[in-house]
């Protein structure tokens, strides 16, 4: 009897268009991987039929409906950095190998991160809305209790050091900034351009130093509802709060009480806890707040690196050889 054919099911299909995985990226696979039979799916119904009998899963995430229908899966490799979509009880407890596409935001939610600084740092949204008006503007952007400011010789505090916390504090570094940063795991030298590492714990000391506080970290049971009342009141009245990694790290309605009574001196938010982030948000009104919608690690070279890296582990897990980007399904990262 012939040996059964290793069969991938991709499942990147999206209601957006740029969401959908171009088919030129699934016929160069078909044709790299000429032994593996390799279907797509471009609706939840399709995939739910082609799961059945799929040894592998390339796609935004696993849905419990779709999992507890497969009958060979045994990897998932889902094309984004969170997993949380896909992290339920029964998958969890199952053998299946989970990976993810870590590192593939880096450099567009790095630029997107320091995009925001330097936006709230020269107050471009208000130079935009007197253009929009066709004012000059010069006394408006003059006035109020933030003045123009630089970013040289500023303390810059990541949570959070990994991929794109790396390439966050590369680039603050070249402004001249001072990087701290928190990271779980110790390393034996400081990463280009930080200059202190410290353990989660000191989280309060990087918040008293910071003039700007950027959340990279990943959303797990221990950085859920991280950032609330009690860390907002740390902070300098002169610091500022940029999150581009999730939004239920911070807890909102602190946030939003945070810069009601002036505890801190803005924010730039490309995640909430609830997304689309409602019409009645406070958040919407606020002049010294800049707001994103989830787009920060948006690049035209998104699938293209995503593909990269399914490519390689697909070709790893042929040979037999261990996977990268392999997620620790309890941890959640």
């Amino acid at each position: 009897m012939a040996e059964k054919r290793l069969k991938v099911v991709i499942a990147l299909y999206h209601k957006l268009p740029p969401w959908n995985l171009p088919q030129r990226m699934v016929v160069s696979l078909r044709d790299e991987f000429t032994s593996v039979d390799i279907e797509r799916a471009n609706s939840q119904e399709e995939l739910e039929r082609r799961i059945v009998e799929a040894d592998i899963l390339f796609g935004w995430r696993l849905p419990m409906e779709v999992f507890l229908r497969a009958r060979r899966l045994k990897w998932v490799h889902v094309a984004a950095a969170g997993v949380g979509g896909s992290l339920h009880k029964e998958i969890i407890d199952s053998p299946v190998i989970l990976t993810n596409c870590r590192g593939i935001h880096s450099i567009p939610a790095a630029e997107h991160a320091m995009g925001l600084i330097l936006s709230l740092l020269r107050k471009l949204p208000l130079a935009v809305k007197y253009q929009i008006r066709g004012e000059w503007g010069t006394e408006g952007m003059l006035e109020g209790v933030h003045q123009f400011d630089e970013l040289y010789s500023k303390t810059m505090g990541i949570i959070g050091l990994g991929s794109i916390g790396r390439q966050i504090a590369k680039r603050a570094n070249c402004f001249g900034m001072r990087v701290a940063a928190t990271k779980r795991h110790s390393l034996e030298e400081l990463p280009e351009g930080v200059d202190q590492l410290l353990p989660p714990e000191e989280l309060p000391l990087l918040l008293k130093e910071a003039d700007w506080v950027v959340i990279s970290v990943p959303l797990t049971s221990r950085t859920r509802g991280l950032i609330g009342k009690g860390e907002f009141a740390l902070m300098k009245r002169s610091a500022y709060l940029i999150n581009i990694s999730r939004g239920k790290i911070i807890q909102e309605k602190a946030l939003i009480k945070a810069l009601e009574e002036g505890k801190i001196a803005g924010a730039a938010l490309d995640v909430f806890e609830d997304e689309p982030l409602p019409q009645g948000s406070p958040l919407y009104g606020m002049d010294n707040v800049i707001i994103t919608p989830h787009i920060a690690g948006l690049s035209r070279y998104y699938f293209q690196r995503a593909v990269d890296i399914f490519r390689s582990n697909l070709s790893k897990y042929i040979k037999g050889q261990p996977l990268i980007n392999v997620v620790d399904k309890k941890e959640g990262y």
